[in-house]
């Protein structure tokens, strides 16, 4: 625990080291190459599919600027269908070869399998909307079913935040269902301001950087972060 709060308490220096190292942004993800131009992110240019990966935090004054990219752990029913009719589908990059599920209570309805890298990727029906079926989506998960895999947009975005807006920290758990163990995440207790204070509260390893964000807007404005460990 203490360790964890001394990680916790160094972040503001470690984010401004890694500045200096890298030309004013933090050390990227595996996937993040090159130095890019971010274009402000807006509530009505967020998904709810959309997921935010934290590369670079800038101060100013009572507020900071978020800087990242964003990826989705969904495809359209669109792509779907052409993976379908053309037998494979690029993913990052990647080609994955598509193939259909027809097993009698199997949730996911695709396969799709990356011969070079040996990954699988089940295709999960989602509903995005105030109602179900508003919006359908195909979630993708890796291999044993419980990891998301996350598609890149190319969108690199940048978000500003009051330092007082609470941030909340889901962890993944695992429930028994009829059909077998789901895998998701919850949060845990307590809302925290971690921004205005990094060791106020108990944070999971790898915040923030090593996991994602899901954004929540109000009147134009982000009012509330959902950090999820990868």
């Amino acid at each position: 625990m203490k360790k964890i709060l001394l990680i916790i308490s160094i972040l503001p220096l470690l984010v401004i080291g890694l500045a200096a190292c890298n030309g004013g942004e933090a050390e990227p993800s595996a996937l993040e190459s090159v130095a890019q131009s971010y274009t402000r992110l807006t509530q009505w240019d967020y998904h709810p599919s959309y997921n935010f990966f934290l590369t670079n935090i800038e101060g100013q004054d009572d507020s900071l600027l978020l800087r990242g990219f964003l990826a989705r752990d969904v495809l359209t029913p669109e792509e779907v269908e052409i993976a379908r009719a053309e037998g494979t589908i690029e993913i990052n990059g990647e080609t994955f070869i598509h193939n259909n599920v027809d097993i009698e209570g199997f949730m996911p309805t695709d396969r799709l399998y990356n011969a070079s890298t040996e990954t699988e990727i089940f295709l999960i029906i989602a509903f995005f909307g105030e109602f179900e079926g508003d919006d359908i989506m195909y979630r993708m998960v890796e291999n044993d079913g419980q990891t998301r895999f996350f598609k890149r947009t190319g969108m690199y975005r940048e978000v500003e935040v009051e330092k007082a807006t609470p941030v909340e920290i889901w962890r993944p758990v695992v429930e028994l269902r009829e059909w077998g163990y789901l895998e998701m995440f919850a949060p845990i207790e307590t809302s925290a301001h971690v921004f205005s204070n990094y060791s106020e509260y108990y944070l999971l390893y790898g915040f923030p950087f090593d996991g994602s964000f899901f954004l929540i807007f109000d009147n134009g404005n982000c009012v509330l972060l959902r950090w999820n460990s990868n």
